[in-house]
């Protein structure tokens, strides 16, 4: 395997000119080409159909209209025992009426949770 590698070594060096004429060569062809090859990275590409995760996806879509969120956590403070009390929630409702008018921010499905929460 040494030989190989060295005769190999050995073909680059002392042709490097091809080399590198024929590495330009394909690099341009393959940009050229490179365009009309297809790219498919859709979630239901990855699933047979009928599959019930894939449903389930669907669904999902079909709720909140795209599969990119923003999930935002709270913490309850040390000294508070339940993090839903009026004060968290309230400003858990400020923060969703905030996200609401942030341009792009498209939809706060959420919301509806937040107000179910509060009982508004």
């Amino acid at each position: 395997m040494t030989s190989l590698i060295n005769a190999w070594a050995n073909f680059v060096i002392a042709k490097r000119a091809i080399v590198i004429g024929v590495s330009l060569l394909l690099l341009l062809l393959a940009f050229f080409t490179g365009g009309s090859i297809p790219f498919d990275n859709s979630t239901e590409r990855y699933f047979i159909a009928g599959d019930p995760t894939l449903l389930e996806y669907d669904q999902l879509l079909e709720v909140f209209g795209d599969n990119e969120y923003l999930i935002v956590g709270l913490e309850a403070a040390p000294h508070i025992s339940n993090i839903f009390n009026t004060e968290s929630l309230d400003a858990l409702h400020r923060l969703s009426a905030f996200l609401d008018i942030t341009p792009l921010i498209i939809g706060t499905p959420w919301r509806v949770l937040v107000e179910l929460i509060m009982c508004r």
